[in-house]
């Protein structure tokens, strides 16, 4: 092996042990993640006695009462996908929500396990994490070339090459071949990554440049429309179930994000968006005055300026928008291989590290947190599902309650170098009731939530062999 290529290798193993930790919960909750209206549902589900056009109604007048909406502000509803519920909305301070029984959330954002997975998988749940994230996913972008460099004399050959009897070489060679066939995948998932965890940094840049510190309209151009400046003329408000018609009809579809502003204002203009289905930006969003027949503008992705359909695209292909539950279901399958060439990747540096250094150490309990991410996310989907809706504990609980059962299994006992194999034993039987909890789950919510529910046990099962292997390779010998 030549100079340059032992050099890139080693750098190439240094970085990729350092990362693992981070980009295994950033893999494995954006799994979780790609389902989140089932979640939602699992979560907010509720027996019905509202409609979706009284629930926004009654939002709108009780948001007039407190003094919250007033006029010349904006409203905002946010449906969710399936059956309209759980109705989230802004009114100028804060989100909350009306579930399907009349039960009104007053802070629908941080109490909300969906929520908190999103805030794990963007941020860590970390104080200026998203910088950290957008630093992992640039790292990995490095390590992906650095492996095409390191590897590219042998490719045909490594990726046909998986030798099963040879325990100091299966785990590379698994390594390899998902890392090569994943490629696609992974690249995607880097650069969008980043674009997405680092975008505070670019807006900086453009408004520093060609937008002159014209806010508003670059968010305009990146899709996030603004509403008009009120006249302060007083006109008469239309209730928002009429405006929710009036989309409705001018969509052909549900929308699933309704802005309503300036509130009782002769400017007053309605942004409604929705998803096509058919494109790889989905998005179509239309402006209306209310009561007119025809929309002042009407955006999809033949029409769209560059830099939103740049952006759009990324969030579609991040997100696996298109395509339906066909393409989350392979989104997943490709994550939970991803994560297995991440295990595959740690147990085969776990051989090679020296054993009185702090890389092993840390490689040794980042297997072990990897594993148990199932359980800390199932902790964290039952504390959603039976918290009383008005606990004081929904609001601050929700990512203590994911990172003390995930971290639990690395601070003990492996911080004191002892019960490697009680690790191990909990690691897997963990993983084996996370699953069992999932399919009752699974079995009264939906046919959608089966792919999730598969989709971790494909991962379990490889994290579960690996833990075996781990307790057998990591045990102290007999005396």
């Amino acid at each position: 092996m030549s100079f340059m290529r032992r050099y890139w290798t080693q750098v190439h193993n240094w970085v990729g042990v350092l990362i693992t930790p981070p980009l295994a919960i950033i893999f494995f909750t954006g799994i979780v993640l790609f389902f989140h209206d089932a979640l939602y549902q699992w979560e907010f589900g509720r027996q019905g006695q509202l409609t979706l056009p009284q629930a926004m109604d009654q939002a709108a007048n009780r948001l007039e009462q407190q003094g919250i909406l007033k006029e010349g502000g904006s409203l905002s509803f946010y449906p969710a996908e399936e059956g309209g519920f759980p109705l989230m909305y802004y009114g100028g301070k804060g989100y909350q929500a009306i579930l399907a029984d009349g039960t009104v959330l007053k802070d629908a954002i941080r109490g909300n396990a969906g929520r908190t997975l999103l805030n794990i998988h963007d941020s860590l749940s970390l104080p200026m994490g998203l910088y950290l994230a957008g630093l992992v996913a640039v790292l990995m972008l490095v390590l992906l070339i650095n492996g095409l460099v390191v590897h590219w004399p042998n490719l045909k050959r490594q990726f046909q090459q998986y030798r099963p009897d040879s325990a100091k070489d299966k785990w590379l060679d698994l390594h390899k071949l998902v890392g090569i066939a994943s490629l696609p995948y992974l690249l995607m998932y880097a650069i969008t990554g980043a674009a997405f965890c680092l975008l505070v940094l670019y807006q900086a840049l453009l408004l520093m440049g060609p937008y002159q510190g014209d806010r508003s309209a670059l968010m305009n151009d990146m899709g996030f429309a603004q509403v008009p400046q009120a006249a302060k003329v007083a006109a008469a408000q239309l209730p928002p179930s009429a405006l929710l018609a009036q989309s409705q009809a001018l969509l052909g579809a549900q929308p699933n994000r309704l802005t309503i502003g300036p509130w009782k204002d002769q400017n007053q203009q309605v942004i409604a968006t929705s998803s096509r289905g058919r494109e790889l930006v989905e998005t179509r969003e239309i402006i209306f005055t209310p009561g007119a027949k025809a929309p002042l503008s009407d955006i999809r992705q033949d029409n769209m300026d560059p830099s939103r359909l740049i952006y759009g695209a990324f969030v579609a292909l991040h997100y696996g928008h298109f395509g339906g539950i066909t393409l989350i279901w392979l989104f997943s399958a490709l994550g939970i291989a991803c994560l297995g060439m991440l295990f595959g990747g740690a147990l085969r540096a776990h051989g090679r590290l020296p054993k009185s250094g702090w890389l092993y150490h840390y490689n040794r309990k980042s297997l072990v947190l990897a594993g148990s991410l199932p359980l800390g996310t199932l902790a964290l989907l039952l504390a959603a599902r039976y918290l009383p809706m008005d606990s004081p504990a929904r609001f601050w609980a929700f990512p203590w309650v994911f990172w003390v059962v995930t971290l639990l299994p690395v601070l003990w006992p492996m911080a004191v170098g002892t019960g490697r194999r009680r690790v191990a034993c909990l690691w897997w039987t963990g993983g084996l009731f996370a699953l069992a909890s999932l399919g009752s789950i699974a079995l009264k919510q939906g046919p959608e939530l089966w792919a999730w529910a598969l989709a971790l046990v494909a991962g379990t099962l490889v994290l579960g062999a690996g833990a075996a292997l781990l307790t057998r390779r990591l045990s102290p010998p007999a005396s």
